[in-house]
C-alpha cells in the first residue's frame, strides 16, 4: 500500500499555487473561466425544473474541450517543472483526443450502470404500480460504484498530462496509483467539495449582491446578470485550478510511494 502524507499534499500544492500564479492564473481562465462563462451564456431556464432539449447542447463540446483542456495543461504545469505556458497549452491540446474518447468511454459506462436501475424499476412497477424497495437498493449500488470509480479514477487528467497512454491504460495507471488509498482519497475529497463549497458560496453571495447593485446602476439587469456570471466563472476557475493542482502533487506523491 502507497503511504501518502495529506498535509505534504496540500502544502505542496499551496506552494505551486502561490509561486506560479503568473502562470495558472491565465491558464485557467482562457480555459476553465471561459468554458463556465460560455455555459452560463447558453444554457436555457428549465422547464418544469428540467432543462430543455434542443440546439444549446452542441455548445457543451466547445465547453468541454476548454475544460479539458484547461485541466491538462495545469496539470502539466505541474507534472513539467521546466515546461512553459505555450507547451503546455500544445501538450494539452494533442492529449485531447485521449481526453474526449476517456469522456466517451465514462459516458457509456454510466448508461450500462444504468440498465440494471431501470430493470428495477420496471420490476418494481410490475409488482406495486411504482418504483419501490428495489429500484431504491438499485440506486444505492450504482450510487457506490460511481463514487467508488470516482475515487479510483481521481488522478486520470494528471495520467494524461503525465504520459501518452490509450484511455483505457490511463484508466488502468489511475486504478494502480491510487490501490489501497480509495479511503483517504475520498474523505480527502469530501473535504475539498465542502471547503469550496462553503467559501464559493460567501464570496458568490457577498461579491454577487455588490455586482447586482453595480450592474443595475450603470447598465441594467442585463449588465448585473452578465456580471454576476463572470464572477461565477473566476470563482470555479479559481476552484479546479486548485483541485488540479492538488491531484496532479497528489498523483505525483502515489507514483513515487507506488514500489517498483
Amino acid at each position: 500500500m502507497a503511504q501518502i502524507s495529506i498535509g505534504r499534499v496540500w502544502d505542496e500544492a499551496w506552494g505551486f499555487v502561490r509561486a506560479e500564479a503568473a502562470l495558472l492564473v491565465p491558464v485557467s481562465l482562457a480555459t476553465i473561466g471561459a468554458a463556465m462563462l460560455l455555459l452560463t451564456q447558453v444554457i436555457p431556464d428549465p422547464v418544469n425544473d428540467r432543462l430543455p432539449q434542443g440546439p444549446w447542447l452542441l455548445w457543451l463540446l466547445p465547453v468541454y474541450a476548454l475544460m479539458l483542456t484547461g485541466i491538462i495543461a495545469i496539470s502539466a504545469l505541474v507534472l513539467r517543472p521546466s515546461i512553459s505556458v505555450s507547451e503546455s497549452f500544445r501538450l494539452a491540446l494533442r492529449r485531447l483526443p485521449i481526453a474526449a474518447a476517456m469522456v466517451v468511454l465514462l459516458i457509456a459506462l454510466s448508461v450500462v450502470a444504468s440498465v440494471p436501475v431501470a430493470l428495477a424499476s420496471l420490476i418494481d412497477v410490475q409488482r406495486g404500480g411504482a418504483p419501490g424497495g428495489l429500484t431504491a437498493l438499485a440506486n444505492g449500488a450504482m450510487l457506490a460504484v460511481t463514487v467508488w470509480l470516482w475515487v479510483r479514477l481521481l488522478p486520470m487528467w494528471a495520467v494524461v498530462a503525465d504520459k501518452r497512454a490509450t484511455p483505457l491504460a490511463v484508466f488502468r495507471d489511475s486504478f494502480a496509483v491510487t490501490r489501497g488509498v480509495a479511503g483517504r482519497l475520498l474523505g480527502l475529497t469530501l473535504i475539498a467539495l465542502a471547503a469550496a463549497t462553503v467559501v464559493g458560496a460567501a464570496l458568490l453571495f457577498a461579491g454577487g449582491a455588490v455586482l447586482m447593485i453595480v450592474g443595475r446602476a450603470i447598465g441594467g439587469t442585463e449588465l448585473a446578470s452578465l456580471l454576476v456570471a463572470l464572477l461565477m466563472a473566476i470563482l470555479a476557475a479559481a476552484a479546479t485550478a486548485l483541485w488540479t493542482v492538488l491531484v496532479a502533487v497528489l498523483y505525483r506523491q502515489l507514483g513515487s510511494a507506488r514500489p517498483a
